[in-house]
């Protein structure tokens, strides 16, 4: 996610270079076709032209509503993610409790209590790298035993595997009387509000963006920056070379714009930031349980972006 209110032109033309040099080749030719044709033929393409930037506009907005929605989506996901792990992480501690069971000693609850919030921080890391497509091995393994990590290594889904632990141990937990009947429901739903947000987060990883979209756009800007310098030309003599290259390149970073939010989990600038996200309920949690060695929290690379 970017934080940074200063805009790079570098970094601009890096992810724009190619629609912005085919606008450049198109101005350069028209200056060549003004010279042959003369301004009154060029002045006939004024309503094609308008025609196709205002479908151009139309369709940019559309499309950039939908991708803002879907970065949206995934930050509201994981805002609620790091409310529910806060939320979880205060339940433990409050009703896994000696008192429903005397035969129990405080280190037993507060090995009990410490499982089930690290093996949680295991559950967040790995949704996030499994979002990112990314090793996990090491993210997690600092967060539960060395046996479970073992046996994590044979799942296919990771995230699934480390909710299905944390379900059995808080249901083996109830029936060694570490809490009572009707608190035991308070975490079946906590569990169902993780399994939610894995779920969600998957649906706007795997649903693409549909590439129909992306064609007709490209194709459609396409025209229009053939079109835009040829009809100004016919007005504004050699001021339609300023003029072609700022409309157009104010469509041109309109339809970035919306093609780089799209998909919040590509490990880009513009993602929703869970690595942060994850990073910061870690330390709400170790700082739930009462620990001071906390890890530090992820600053923004270059002081721009936040992943």
């Amino acid at each position: 996610m970017i934080i940074t209110r200063r805009i790079e032109i570098s970094k601009l033309y890096a992810f724009t270079k190619k629609n912005m040099w085919f606008l450049v080749a198109t101005c350069i030719i028209t200056f060549f076709c003004a010279k042959y044709f003369g301004p009154e033929k060029l002045q006939q393409l004024t309503y094609p032209t308008g025609v196709v930037g205002t479908a151009l506009a139309f369709l940019i907005g559309f499309r950039n509503n939908s991708a803002y929605d879907r970065w949206w989506e995934a930050r509201k996901i994981w805002g609620k993610l790091v409310n529910d792990s806060r939320y979880f992480a205060l339940k433990v501690i409050s009703l896994v409790s000696v008192q429903w069971n005397s035969e129990l000693t405080k280190e037993d609850i507060i090995s009990a209590q410490k499982r089930l919030i690290y093996r949680h921080m295991a559950f967040v890391w790995a949704v996030n790298k499994h979002l990112r497509k990314s090793e996990w091995k090491e993210t997690i393994a600092p967060f539960i035993s060395k046996d479970e990590l073992n046996k994590l290594q044979q799942e296919q889904h990771i995230p699934l595997a480390i909710l299905k632990n944390q379900v059995l141990d808080i249901k083996a937990l109830y029936e060694q009387k570490y809490f009572e009947d009707f608190r035991h429901l308070s975490f079946d739903t906590i569990m169902e509000n993780f399994n939610d947000a894995l779920g969600k987060s998957e649906r706007i990883k795997n649903t693409v963006f549909p590439m129909q979209y992306n064609w007709y756009m490209q194709y459609a800007i396409w025209v229009f920056l053939i079109l835009l310098p040829l009809s100004l030309a016919g007005y504004f003599d050699l001021w339609f070379l300023p003029l072609s290259f700022l409309i157009g390149y104010v469509f041109i970073l309109l339809e970035y714009l919306g093609r780089h939010i799209e998909n919040p989990f590509e490990n880009h600038p513009n993602d929703t930031p869970i690595d942060a996200l994850s990073r910061t309920i870690e330390i709400n949690l170790k700082e739930v349980l009462g620990e001071s060695d906390l890890p530090p929290k992820i600053e923004p690379m270059e002081g721009k972006y936040l992943l």
